[in-house]
């Protein structure tokens, strides 16, 4: 399929204190011969914020927005960019529970690892991978030399092939304390061969969820700007990590 891509800023919400979303519209030559929309929300960083703050954030504020959006949209993904741990004490307490619960009332369709996934042993992380109703995507972190979660996936949506990859900065196992057991490979050239093997699955749309953030905290560090202008393929970068506000 031919596909032609434009995507525009809908709706753009204040950052909230512990995480951000934007509200995106791809408009894509697709669903026969039309041209249709499909809406894209993400989240990052929401570090256990399951009651609002300052009446800001909360799952159940979340869930309404996600939910309104739903009910005027046919065409929704919902996607996580990491670090759904470490933060408000109920949250801390049951090992995030709580909110892989709530992700899968709002019937989340991806996330990607964070580093503070890894900030309580990995067998917490497993854990939480088996509460999910949604995937974990990961294509470089590597556990007992397999995968750690799915290494892509494809959403379809309307006739629309949609692809999803997923990347954990390599820094990660230096600044998370039950990182170590894991192995991180290279985020662009991991990237790469993720573009090609959705390309080969015929992807329409490929989207890179990731967990890089905008801050170069030392020379050689992979940001998604830097995995931008590097990596050719990606339609859409899903960011988290750096907390940045993004016009």
């Amino acid at each position: 399929m031919n596909m032609s891509v434009r995507v525009m800023f809908l709706y753009r919400s204040a950052v909230w204190r512990l995480f951000s979303w934007l509200f995106l519209v791809a408009g894509i030559g697709a669903c026969g011969e039309r041209e249709c929309e499909i809406v894209l929300l993400h989240t990052n960083d929401s570090h256990g914020s399951i009651l609002a703050v300052d009446s800001c954030g909360g799952m159940a504020e979340r869930a309404a927005f996600v939910r309104s959006v739903k009910e005027k949209n046919s065409r929704v993904l919902l996607v996580d960019a990491g670090d759904i741990n470490t933060g408000q004490a109920i949250s801390n307490m049951f090992d995030a529970r709580p909110d892989i619960e709530a992700y899968n009332v709002m019937e989340y369709d991806a996330v990607t690892f964070g580093n503070h996934e890894l900030d309580k042993p990995l067998e917490v992380l497993l854990r939480q991978m088996q509460w999910a109703n949604f995937p974990f995507i990961s294509s470089n972190v590597y556990w007992q030399e397999k995968p750690l979660g799915k290494t892509y996936d494809i959403k379809e949506i309307d006739g629309v092939r949609v692809g999803i990859f997923g990347l954990t900065t390599k820094e990660t196992r230096e600044v998370s304390i039950y990182a170590g057991q894991l192995e991180f490979k290279e985020e662009i050239e991991t990237a790469r061969q993720m573009v090609q093997t959705l390309k080969v699955q015929k992807a329409d749309l490929i989207i890179g969820l990731v967990h890089l953030g905008f801050t170069q905290s030392h020379p050689g560090f992979v940001t998604s700007d830097v995995l931008a202008s590097q990596v050719e393929g990606i339609d859409i970068l899903v960011d988290g990590h750096s907390h940045s506000y993004i016009t």
